[in-house]
């Protein structure tokens, strides 16, 4: 995967003057904001392009949106939507565009609406097209979009800061979509000390005899099978005088099996992208430090494997975590919480104001929400509902569950001090909440949030995302720290 292809997105410009529909041969695309199908505005627009009798003759008149190529010598497509909340917006949009293929040269995006800021959710979902993911076929279908220009397209800082979560996005998705072969644990920490170098971030790596010595047995145990390729990350960004610091930890098994509490080949297919909660995590760091927040940033990330092997760890052992909590085994196949449980220790042994950790980590939260919506789980029960509002608003859609202490007593083992998970039916995804929450250091973090990525696959794409890999959690990342320090 090359860096500079994530980082070279297509040219963004705002223009000031008023949208020329004569200039129309110019652009490849036009994205036509609108207020309402009845508007003078628009109806002029219709006219000036020759196509009001054919966008009456369509019946379209009352529909949200509207595509067609205009027989210029272009054959420029227009696209005209209503404006509506972002999900909504960025969704239809999507399903538009994905039925235009190869795009390329330029592209006009014309905000005729009231709301100046809508046009970010257009630009958005279009440089989320433009995004050409690693792909191995012998023939490739790229777009090439070149420009993007903006009239009534809202402010500059806006425009850069919607430029700067693309680019976390994307990092996050090509990121998940490699092959298996392609993202091992050791190629995966070449490609993060290349963007530590790229955007002069520390890095600190612990390796698995290290850990070990430390005493991080739970992520030590998953990482039995393929000691060589087990790290526990960091990266901090740090800003001037800045004392508010926020900590991601995402979950990065590169690849599960199971171990031996082995997955059937239905369950084990696609598992190469089980790390992307590390993948959303790293990703939101690069859009902070490429928006330029003000804003200390610590992200840990637990990469490994869970492999089958003479070393693997099995049901039944009792381990002693790096905060010393004992954990009878249940499951081999319930690793993340395992991996996670001591990089979230090792997280928290540093002051901070918010941790955030993120991981596709129960398929029981798929269950619960959908994979439309992320799960969250926070015990600051007064902040559920701002959080979903910022969710909406992000257009990365969260939804709260309970995680009071009751349901501990689901956890209780006869012979340590808590079970690793429930085997028997249960609210698993509540159960690993509960689990990680353990394990954190709550005297050195104000706030925690989990979120488990229940939206991480979506078929067919999600809000802005045309792909099924989404890298979900970027923008609703960035909308919170906005938020919370109040940027």
């Amino acid at each position: 995967m090359q860096l500079e292809t994530i980082l070279n997105t297509p040219n963004v410009n705002i223009r000031k003057k008023k949208f020329n529909f004569t200039e129309i041969d110019s652009y490849e695309l036009i994205i036509l904001i609108v207020e309402d199908f009845n508007n003078n505005e628009f109806l002029a627009s219709l006219d000036s392009l020759e196509l009001k009798s054919r966008f009456k003759k369509s019946g379209n008149q009352h529909n949200s949106d509207y595509l067609t190529q205009i027989p210029n010598s272009s054959g420029t497509y227009f696209l005209a939507l209503k404006k509506s909340i972002p999900f909504t917006f960025m969704d239809k949009l999507k399903n538009k565009l994905k039925k235009i293929d190869n795009l390329k040269g330029n592209i006009a995006i014309v905000n005729q609406s009231n709301k100046s800021d809508i046009a970010q959710y257009a630009l958005r979902t279009t440089l989320a097209l433009s995004a050409n993911l690693p792909q191995y076929k012998k023939e490739s279908n790229s777009h090439l979009i070149k420009n993007i220009e903006l009239f009534n397209g809202g402010s500059k800082s806006l425009i850069n800061e919607v430029i700067a979560g693309h680019k976390g996005n994307f990092l996050a998705r090509s990121l998940s979509i490699l092959p298996t072969n392609y993202l091992t644990p050791q190629k995966y920490l070449k490609i993060i000390k290349e963007i530590c170098k790229q955007y002069k971030l520390s890095l600190e790596v612990y390796n698995y005899q290290t850990l070990k010595n430390m005493g991080a047995n739970a992520f030590c145990a998953v990482g039995r099978a393929c000691q060589d390729e087990s790290f526990i990350i960091c990266v901090k960004r740090r800003v001037g005088d800045v004392k508010n610091k926020v900590t991601f930890v995402g979950k990065g098994i590169c690849f599960d099996t199971g171990g031996v509490s082995l997955k059937d080949p239905t369950g084990m297919y696609g598992m190469h992208e089980d790390m992307q909660g590390s993948s959303v995590a790293l990703g939101s760091l690069l859009a902070i430090s490429d928006a330029d927040y003000p804003i200390n940033v610590d992200c840990y990330l637990a990469i490994t494997q869970n492999l089958i092997g003479s070393e693997s760890y099995l049901v039944n052992e009792v381990i002693t975590a790096l905060n010393g909590t004992t954990i009878e085994v249940t499951d081999t196949d319930a690793e993340g919480r395992m991996a996670l449980s001591d990089t979230l220790t090792l997280a928290s042994k540093e002051k901070s104001d918010l941790l955030i950790d993120y991981a596709t980590l129960t398929g029981s939260a798929v269950r619960a929400v959908s994979t439309r919506y992320t799960a969250l789980f926070t015990p600051n029960i007064d902040r559920i509902g701002h959080l979903v509002h910022l969710g909406n608003e992000s257009g990365e859609r969260v939804w709260p569950l309970p995680m009071s202490d009751d349901f501990d007593q689901l956890l209780s083992s006869e012979i340590a001090d808590t079970l690793q998970c429930c085997v028997t039916s249960s609210p698993d995804h509540i159960l690993a909440a509960r689990f990680l929450h353990k394990f954190i250091d709550h005297n050195n973090v104000k706030e925690w949030w989990h979120l488990d990525l229940a939206s991480a696959e979506n078929k067919g794409g999600l809000g802005a995302i045309p792909t099924n890999t989404t890298g979900n959690g970027v923008f609703f990342t960035m909308a919170a720290i906005k938020s919370q320090f109040k940027l």
